[in-house]
């Protein structure tokens, strides 16, 4: 199953190095097979609009090629290939439909892996039998010459490629759209949706006739996927696309919260980017050569040059009481990107709705992170006046930097706890191991304490296991079945709350 839809292969001619144009009028024609792109005249292309960056027809930074499929087809244009350096490669691929004097953006596609490389690329899209597509490729940041695959796969039934809400979530429901295949004759669709990393063939399965599906009965606060067919006939259907993620309204989350960045949907986090600034706030997948997370394999990051940042990151809603205590603690660091990283600014508040005109108290500023490469864990408090819905902001608002000089605000692992009801000597006088643990964690103490229940919630604020006592001085919890990972663990007892971080192996 793949989001890019390929069926079989279908190769004529043989290996050939042409010398390309640079203008579409001069465009040269590719057939199925590999072609070896001569050098880039130039070495970056102008985003225009719709995924593509050749701005106009006679722009010299590209070499232009086209491809006219005698059947309705898939076609394939792929530079991720052996022939090409998956290190120092750095390819784009501009399709067009039209003509030379009216060109209309069709397809585009820059990176396989945007974050971590490789960054060459490799796009599949729906051809019309006749139809004239413009290829323009370039380099981005080096004239080396590449080579780039054709593959053009004559196909009846094509997969949907754009989707959208048509009524947004709620916590229980869903309406999914999608535009039908612009290419063959759909009869219907077949949907299967689950909770996130379901295994195709046992989630929930829908067959529908019209470009929508309405979904109920959902879990609140959850990570879902959906897999979608399209049907031509009997017998007759297009690979499946997917997964395609999507979640139900996270709920404010109780106390004690955490989140590590590692799911799709952001768990109910937002971003907000001021207009005409450079941002926004997005995940980052960690390289262990350049950059790593403080734990897990994502974390947050906003930075950019040329313009200067004004970007918000919001948490989800928490619910606090007044007068409690609460505690954040957040790991930030930079991420150079060239140079020395620059100047990187970051501001942290608290306010009663995910607005920029709501977060009002501001509860830590951390101006230029230029020297801070290693992770830092940072805490602030804050005491809320009155019980309801509280959300964090993390504001960056660095200057423009130069390409030469750029980095990234990082940030990871956020958590709140709150003090009230807690008692700040039971840490001392409750016994936690083994920590990190495999199987068992064992709670023990010598004050007479009686444990009335144990609760772990994941970096996502789930709770993930629970379990009671009758008064207890001794209690264990088998984890041996949770992820390995980072939770919070809550001791309730007679004398009070504990909340404690636990690792599983």
């Amino acid at each position: 199953m793949k989001k890019h839809l390929l069926l079989g292969a279908l190769f004529f001619g043989s290996l050939m190095s042409v010398h390309a144009q640079n203008t579409c009028d001069d465009a040269l024609q590719l057939t199925a097979g590999t072609t070896v792109v001569g050098a880039i005249d130039g070495t970056y292309l102008t985003f225009a609009n719709g995924g593509c960056w050749q701005s106009g027809a006679t722009a010299p930074n590209a070499e232009w090629y086209y491809i006219i499929p005698d059947q309705n087809s898939l076609i394939r244009i792929n530079t991720n290939i052996a022939a090409n350096n998956p290190v120092t490669g750095d390819t784009r691929i501009s399709v067009y439909t039209g003509s030379c004097e009216d060109l209309t953006c069709y397809a585009g596609n820059d990176d396989v892996d945007p974050d971590n490389g490789p960054f060459l690329s490799d796009l599949t899209f729906p051809a019309a039998a006749g139809e004239v597509y413009f290829i323009a490729f370039d380099d981005r940041w080096s004239a080396a010459s590449f080579s780039v695959e054709v593959t053009v796969t004559p196909t009846s039934c094509f997969g949907v490629e754009t989707f959208e809400y048509v009524a947004a979530p709620t916590t229980t429901t869903a309406t999914i759209g999608w535009d039908a295949p612009s290419l063959g004759v759909p009869t219907g669709y077949i949907f299967e949706y689950g909770p996130m990393g379901f295994t195709p063939g046992t989630g929930m399965t829908e067959t529908v006739s019209e470009t929508q599906i309405a979904l109920d009965g959902l879990t609140p606060s959850t990570d879902y996927e959906f897999y979608i067919t399209t049907v031509c006939g009997e017998g007759n259907e297009s690979e499946v696309v997917g997964p395609i993620s999507w979640s139900t309204v996270f709920e404010p989350a109780n106390l004690p919260y955490t989140y590590g960045f590692e799911t799709p949907s952001l768990n109910g986090w937002s971003v907000f980017t001021t207009t005409g600034a450079a941002g926004p706030w997005d995940t980052m997948v960690g390289t262990s050569a350049a950059w790593a997370p403080q734990e897990g394999e994502t974390g947050m990051a906003v930075g950019a040059f040329t313009t200067a940042i004004d970007s918000w990151l919001f948490s989800r809603g928490l619910n606090l009481t007044a007068n409690q205590q609460v505690t954040i603690t957040y790991y930030v660091r930079e991420r150079i990107g060239a140079g020395n990283g620059g100047v990187n600014n970051l501001i942290v508040t608290v306010g009663n709705d995910a607005t920029v005109a709501a977060q009002t108290t501001t509860l830590a500023t951390h101006n230029d992170f230029a020297t801070s490469t290693e992770w830092s864990l940072q805490t602030a408090t804050f005491t809320p006046s009155a019980t309801g819905v509280y959300f964090l902001g993390f504001h960056c608002n660095s200057p423009a930097q130069v390409a030469a000089n750029f980095g990234w605000i990082t940030l990871d692992n956020v958590t709140v706890t709150g003090t009230a009801g807690t008692n700040e000597n039971l840490a001392s006088q409750l016994s936690v191991f083994p920590n990190p643990a495999t199987n068992v964690i064992n709670v023990i103490n010598n004050k007479n304490i009686l444990v009335n229940g144990i609760q772990i919630v994941d970096l996502n604020g789930r709770t993930v296991k629970s379990a009671k006592f009758d008064g207890v001085t001794e209690a264990q919890v088998n984890i041996s079945d949770l992820a390995n990972g980072v939770y919070m663990m809550t001791v309730s007892s007679d004398k009070g709350t504990m909340t404690q971080k636990i690792v599983k192996n």
